[in-house]
């Protein structure tokens, strides 16, 4: 592991993919690749050239990850703190770029506030850590804007931990299909006005679900 060697002249949209990882914690191989919309060569060629990346293959099961290196963050001149990734955190955040992705495909007008944006915000007003949990991201399009989370297990407090993040907007929760039908039935308990605001989807195919 350690940093890459390359050119730091970055393109506009070579910032943006940087800015782009940074938000979002790290990327995986596969992912950056869909990123740059590039083939496999090309996308390490690319990595090679940006030199500001640092990466590692975390867990087996997964392409290799990539994150930016302390020079990254202060050539683009972001005050987020370095991160190195835990194998504890991975499938939320790969996830989350997933969720991320196939949004920006769909809807490539729609603004992104990340979970790590969101934190870093709340530490300028509160520097002690707080215990509050974080949706994914905070999103806008055109006139609607909506809180997305990552639901990777099934607990019945599930679609209420964050209620504090629900006040406002449309509530889109992303889950896997194997606890659907518990899903459902929380989701049937909610009083109405949450109801009405929460979208529930599959993490596979990214498909909203009929509850």
């Amino acid at each position: 592991m350690g940093e890459l060697n390359g050119n730091t002249e970055l393109t506009e949209r070579e910032r943006f993919i940087l800015k782009w990882i940074a938000d979002q914690y790290c990327v995986r191989f596969d992912q950056l690749q869909r990123l740059l919309n590039q083939s496999v060569g090309e996308t390490r060629t690319a990595i090679e050239r940006l030199g500001l990346l640092e990466s590692q293959e975390i867990t087996y099961e997964h392409p290799r990850t990539f994150w930016l290196s302390q020079r990254a963050l202060m050539l683009l001149g972001l005050s987020y703190e370095y991160y190195e990734p835990q194998p504890n955190s991975l499938e939320r955040i790969y996830c989350a770029n997933n969720v991320r992705i196939n949004l920006e495909t769909k809807k490539p007008n729609v603004k992104w506030f990340s979970e790590r944006a969101i934190r870093h915000q709340l530490q300028s007003y509160n520097p002690s850590p707080s215990l509050l949990p974080v949706p994914v991201a905070k999103v806008q399009f055109n006139s609607r804007s909506a809180t997305i989370d990552i639901i990777l297990n099934f607990a019945p407090d599930v679609l209420t931990k964050l209620a504090p993040w629900y006040q406002h907007g449309e509530i889109w929760l992303y889950v896997y299909e194997s606890f659907a039908e518990e899903i459902a039935l929380v989701y049937l308990n909610l009083v109405e006005d949450l109801r009405k605001r929460v979208k529930i989807f599959s993490l596979i195919d990214f498909e909203e679900l009929s509850l």
